[in-house]
């Protein structure tokens, strides 16, 4: 794709953008990107720390003169007429605001929700960033956008997104795709010297690890013996869910189990893992959504929480030509990776703008439907009454086990969401190894409820 030609920024004025959820790691990833490119004009920041945000403006190059913090829509007005940037700790203001697109990135599912049908109601494009409002009212929201003919997309630089181009891409080229998915955030790093792996600042002693360094004949009994050695640190973790969701409603594809697998391996087996059990690797079914726990060396490349899609090789003298120039094909060459080992945060989200304010155009499915539920399995017995707190970095629900359901005529009815169960009250008790359900919780007054009733009775 040669992007000047299909942009063509030379006939199109300048875009407005504003930003909700500003000072978190993607917000500041865009804006500092954003402060690169002449077409796209920052001009709302929303963020609950304004001083926050105006000393982030300011270190990014923003010149003072340029930026002020507004309480009014009339303030906000002004600024952005003088082509300046507004910071609000108000996002009621964000709908009504003079701009072409709000990209949401606040990791609110109420809140994200809330402002993005507002905003596509009153003709602003929208780039949802929260994974978490994606996965329980990204249909909706789609419907609310094509409603009001504006676009509503997921974002580059978020795994979902470059995951959806991925395998639209490969589809498009005519292959069978077998499975499709991601790399967990954080690998596990073999250190042979030391006898030891690191996840992060954990470290486990792993003496002998050389004998499942490699994938025996016995490719599950391997896996299975890395997962017992490896016990002691994290093997899966609950974003990994919510963007499999978004992947599996864009795409119409669906889980191999409710727990994903979440094998520990080396990117150079996926194509031997990730492939039927016929074929001597894991999968009961294809058209599936997984991710995988990335094995490596302390020299050797990461994933980086990266994508892959595996698909069948199609002709044996292809592939072994692919094969021979590095690409990942399986020990019995029938089935290859093809890999996009990045995801750049808001360094890449420039292009879905572009998309979506100069085309009118998606960078999912702009017609998305809901296959797949990230619902929550209870691991302790939970007494009515108790509200599920979401909170730290990776927004988890203490004591609930997030998993990824098919979606069918019964449970669809029945099963909460995983985030919108997330600050509700229970009404009634739960017993340990339950599945939540909607009729569990106080919903009545909840906006993501009112959306989501819309998907399910639709």
């Amino acid at each position: 794709m040669y992007y000047n030609q299909l942009f063509n920024f030379s006939a199109h004025s300048d875009i407005k953008i504003a930003i909700l959820g500003a000072n978190g790691g993607f917000g500041y990833s865009l804006l500092a990107q954003c402060a690169l490119i002449p077409q796209i004009k920052v001009s709302v920041v929303c963020d609950i720390h304004v001083l926050d945000t105006e000393n982030i403006l300011k270190e990014l190059g923003w010149p003072r003169e340029q930026i002020k913090i507004c309480y009014t829509l009339e303030e906000i007005e002004q600024i952005i007429a003088e082509n300046g940037t507004a910071i609000i700790n108000n996002p009621d203001l964000l709908p009504f605001s003079p701009v072409d697109m709000l990209i949401e990135s606040t990791g609110n599912p109420e809140l994200g929700a809330k402002i993005a049908e507002r905003s596509l109601i009153n003709k602003q494009h929208v780039g949802m960033v929260s994974k978490e409002t994606e996965s329980v009212v990204g249909p909706y929201l789609a419907k609310v956008a094509s409603q009001n003919g504006v676009t509503y997309t997921t974002v580059d630089g978020d795994q979902p997104s470059n995951l959806i181009h991925l395998y639209s891409w490969m589809k498009n080229l005519g292959l069978q795709i077998i499975a499709a998915g991601k790399s967990s955030e954080y690998d596990y790093i073999w250190d042979p010297q030391q006898n030891s792996i690191t996840y992060l600042n954990e470290k486990v002693d792993v003496p002998d690890f050389e004998i499942l360094w490699a994938l025996s004949d016995n490719l599950a009994e391997t896996l299975a013996k890395r997962k017992q050695r490896l016990s002691a640190l994290p093997q899966y973790a609950t974003p990994d869910y919510c963007e499999m969701n978004v992947v599996a409603n864009n795409l119409a594809l669906q889980t191999d189990k409710e727990e994903l697998h979440y094998p520990i391996c080396r990117i150079n087996e996926l194509a031997d893992i990730f492939i039927p059990k016929a074929d001597g690797g894991i999968l009961e079914n294809n058209n599936v959504v997984e991710v995988f726990n990335c094995l490596r060396k302390q020299d050797e490349l990461s994933f980086a929480g990266g994508e892959f899609v595996i698909v069948k090789c199609h002709n044996q003298q292809v592939w072994q030509t692919l094969k021979e120039k590095g690409h990942i094909v399986s020990r019995h060459n029938k089935y290859a990776a093809i890999i996009l080992p990045y995801h750049l945060m808001g360094v890449e989200s420039p292009i879905s703008i572009f998309s979506a304010v100069l085309h009118n155009r998606a960078s999912g499915n702009p017609k998305q439907q809901q296959h797949t539920i990230m619902t929550g399995r209870a691991e302790r017995d939970f007494k009515k009454g108790e509200i599920l707190n979401m909170g730290g970095h990776h927004h988890v629900i203490q004591d609930v086990r997030p998993l990824l359901v098919n979606v069918n005529g019964s449970n669809r009815q029945e099963m909460i969401p995983f985030y919108l169960m997330s600050n509700k009250k229970l009404l009634n008790d739960v017993s340990k190894g339950s599945y939540f359900k909607l009729s569990d919780f106080e919903l009545q007054d909840s906006d993501l409820y009112r959306m989501y009733k819309a998907i399910i009775c639709d």
